[in-house]
């Protein structure tokens, strides 16, 4: 999942959620950003966790500007608890 863009103002109680049928409940993903969003995402200190279809990102903060992101890699783990 490519070229995905997280608004400053897309957030709600602190969460962003993507969607995509790809994700499932117990997969491992990883998030790649782009050069000038890692810093507002380190300040945010931003953790995901997976539903099924979906990532949801948890921030301590909102981050100060938008985000690119790239989800270069969802691994799924059938044995993660």
């Amino acid at each position: 999942i490519t070229g995905i863009t997280i608004p400053a103002s897309g957030w709600k109680d602190l969460t962003y959620t993507i969607e995509n049928a790809a994700i499932q409940a117990d997969s491992i993903v990883h998030i790649g950003y782009a050069f000038d969003s890692v810093p507002p995402a380190q300040k945010a200190n931003i953790r995901g966790r997976t539903e099924a279809g979906k990532l949801i990102l948890a921030a301590k903060k909102v981050p100060a500007g938008d985000l690119a992101v790239d989800i270069p890699k969802i691994i799924k783990s059938h044995n993660r608890k």
